[in-house]
């Protein structure tokens, strides 16, 4: 069973926030990129680097993207939606 990391006081740098809301509203890995002006490669690393902080495993399925979503939407509701 996977445990994720519900607490709202995770402190994402700026770059790993934008991602994170651009994977929530269903944006794959080269839209994002393109948006961010960056490689893929780079968005590859920044997800890791962000699953790895929110304690959300990566198992190589699509389950990862969708409780990183899940994440965020429940971290901006407890923030009183102010979470982009």
């Amino acid at each position: 069973m996977t445990t994720i990391n519900l607490e709202t006081d995770i402190n994402l740098i700026p770059v790993y926030e934008r991602v994170v809301q651009l994977v929530a509203r269903g944006q794959a890995n080269a839209a994002i990129a393109k948006s961010l002006s960056v490689a893929e490669k780079t968005v590859e690393n920044y997800m890791n680097a962000i699953y790895h902080q929110v304690g959300i495993p990566t198992d190589g399925t699509f389950a990862h993207r969708v409780m990183l979503a899940l994440w965020w939407w429940h971290r901006k509701n407890l923030r009183g939606g102010v979470c982009d």
